[in-house]
């Protein structure tokens, strides 16, 4: 099976994963070069995913969220309350499009 997700949802999932970080960030009181310090990056690597202008892997988004003190699961949860498309697998070679 693959999971092949269109670009136009690809981008609206990203927007909506870098809104609900951005919150998580607000909500704690840190600025974008604080949470950039902490993860180890420069302050436009935070913008960027806020903004859904970058993906992050799974790895990325676990570490924000434990910056963040929010629970990854909780934040995936929340995504898909919000309509978040994850894809649709379907029968095919790894890797066609």
């Amino acid at each position: 099976m693959v999971c092949i997700i269109d670009k136009r949802t690809r981008i609206a999932n990203a927007k909506r994963l870098g809104n609900l970080l951005q919150v998580a960030r607000e909500d704690v009181g840190l600025t974008q070069h604080d949470l950039a310090t902490r993860l180890g990056k420069k302050q436009p690597f935070v913008s960027k995913y806020e903004d859904g202008r970058c993906y992050l892997d799974l790895t990325q988004f676990i570490r924000i969220c434990n910056e963040l003190c929010v629970d990854p699961a909780e934040k995936l949860k929340e995504l898909e309350e919000r309509g978040v498309g994850f894809g649709k697998a379907s029968p095919g070679k790894r890797g066609v499009k």
